[in-house]
């Protein structure tokens, strides 16, 4: 039988993606740099900008802090404060025993529940603490510790908020 061989149906195969030029690729790179920077930017922005602004007043204490007179005590910004300079062997209850103490003022009530020890990258004590006292006032008498002794050393304190606090822990 003399029965024609059938003919190729093939699709001609899709040409090969031409490969973009090495000028383009390195544009791209330089865009998605450029918009990586603008990201971190306004991100910072947002940061300074949510530190910037007190919180707003809690409760009943706020209440009263906004009746005062004018030439009351400043109202109180925050109710965290930052401890620096403390022995590399504190730990919770020696910080609440900083504030039961009399030196630099008064003591002030801190639960130890609402102190946090922070850790350098390596997991070794640093130094540093967060404390939340219960109201503005307790933040504002317990400032007033501020270069009291503990062991041989003295400790600076400074108004934080729980955002560096959270911040601080990781």
């Amino acid at each position: 039988s003399n029965a024609a061989a059938p003919a190729a149906t093939q699709a001609p195969a899709p040409a090969p993606a031409a490969a973009p030029a090495p000028m383009e690729v390195e544009m791209q790179q330089q865009q998605n740099q450029q918009q990586q920077i603008q990201q971190q930017q306004q991100q910072q922005q947002q940061q300074q900008q949510q530190q910037q602004t007190a919180p707003a007043p809690l409760g009943a204490l706020g209440a009263a802090l906004d009746g005062m007179s004018g030439g009351a005590k400043p109202r109180p910004t925050t109710l965290v404060l930052k401890m620096r300079g403390l022995p590399f062997d504190t730990d919770q209850g020696d910080i609440v025993n900083f504030f039961k103490g009399s030196e630099g003022g008064g003591p002030v009530h801190v639960n130890a529940d609402n102190v946090l020890m922070t850790l350098t990258q390596d997991g070794r004590p640093s130094g540093q603490a967060f404390v939340e006292f219960g109201t503005g006032e307790e933040a504002q008498a317990a400032l007033k510790k501020n270069k009291a002794s503990m062991g041989s050393r003295y400790v600076e304190l400074f108004p934080s908020s729980r955002e560096e606090a959270t911040r601080n822990a990781m």
